[in-house]
């Protein structure tokens, strides 16, 4: 079962593959740990863990235009 669906749910045990992706980052992580009730596993890379809690949240770093739909920039991007 995939992260998102399993929002909510809780499972005795979760296995994390933990390997570079762009959509690797500290909040999914959290999100697959939090749903373990006793064990949780992460098969994968450590520096790539590290690198993904250290990092901002996906959402931060989106660049999307708003500010300038919304008149809070001056140019687009």
């Amino acid at each position: 079962m995939i992260c998102h669906k399993a929002q909510g749910s809780q499972f005795q045990r979760v296995i994390v593959p933990v390997f570079m992706s762009r959509l690797l980052d500290r909040t999914l992580l959290y999100t697959a740990i939090t749903r373990a009730q006793e064990q949780v596993v992460l098969v994968g890379d450590r520096e790539t863990y590290a690198a993904a809690v250290a990092a901002p949240p996906m959402p931060s770093r989106r660049v999307t235009g708003i500010g300038f739909h919304l008149g809070l920039t001056k140019t687009s991007v």
